[in-house]
């Protein structure tokens, strides 16, 4: 999975390829002057927090989607399982959640 990362005023390309013994990230800095002044302003504006997108419950039996912000969705698809080494599974509801946890063998409580 490619995304772009920034750390300490600096942007990378990081490519993270799954290997059986975890993940290996592969992080290249981004140099192009053209680009990074276009992530400056990308990153400066505001306007990613009010832009909605919509995402399908991850019951595979379930056909709503839940509208969440592009900062919402990116910070679960991405941060959170960069930060805590976990997959979020977006569900609409209980019921939902209850059936996809049966479906990956996991208690409620161990979430």
């Amino acid at each position: 999975m490619k995304h772009i990362e920034s750390e300490e005023d600096k942007y990378y390309l990081v490519d993270r390829v799954r290997c059986e013994g975890g993940w290996i990230e592969n992080k290249k800095e981004i140099t192009d002057d053209v680009i990074i002044s276009e992530l400056d302003k990308l990153d400066k504006s505001n306007g990613m927090e009010d832009e909605y997108t919509y995402v399908p419950c991850f019951n595979p039996n379930c056909n709503h989607v839940i509208k969440l912000t592009k900062k919402q969705k990116r910070d679960l698809l991405l941060s959170f399982q960069k930060k805590y080494k976990k997959v979020v599974f977006v569900t609409c509801c209980d019921d939902c959640q209850k059936t996809v946890l049966k479906i990956f063998n996991q208690q409620a409580d161990e979430i």
